[in-house]
């Protein structure tokens, strides 16, 4: 398949890795993870919403907690033009999430993406609250990117 994304789960090389050992093993379940996260993306930006609905159940099943997940389906809608997952998760909020603070500024950046300019009062405020260095150092990155017009 000659495209960015490769989705082609039937070659051979994963696979034959499987028999290997653990670590073969674990290689394999992180590029079936990845593959399926791509077609779920890709899916949810070209409105195939069912579809990628479908995938990120089967993603749920093999990761158990796909909370961040969520923000990688809100992000590809956000790209096709549907702001509604980001909404619903911040409506929802993230507070008992394991790292809330980066949740909320990859939400932002997904509502950046989408053109909601709410992203800039949740950048402001992480911001201004964070002492998480990682933390700030995103929202900052994020910051970076707006063009004078998203500022104003």
């Amino acid at each position: 398949m000659n495209s960015v994304v490769d989705l082609d789960l039937t070659r051979a090389e994963p696979y034959a890795a499987a028999s290997a050992g653990p670590s073969a093993q674990a290689a394999l379940r992180i590029a079936i993870v990845r593959r399926l996260v791509a077609a779920m993306m890709l899916g949810q930006m070209q409105g195939r919403h069912d579809d990628a609905e479908t995938v990120f159940a089967a993603l749920e099943q093999l990761l158990g907690d796909a909370r961040e997940l969520r923000i990688s389906l809100a992000f590809a809608s956000a790209i096709g033009g549907d702001l509604g997952p980001a909404r619903t998760l911040l409506a929802e909020g993230v507070d008992d999430w394991l790292k809330p603070e980066l949740a909320m500024v990859s939400i932002a950046l997904t509502l950046k993406a989408g053109g909601d300019p709410e992203w800039l009062s949740i950048i402001q405020r992480t911001l201004a609250v964070s002492v998480d260095e990682s933390t700030r150092s995103y929202a900052q990155q994020v910051l970076d990117t707006a063009g004078s017009s998203e500022l104003a």
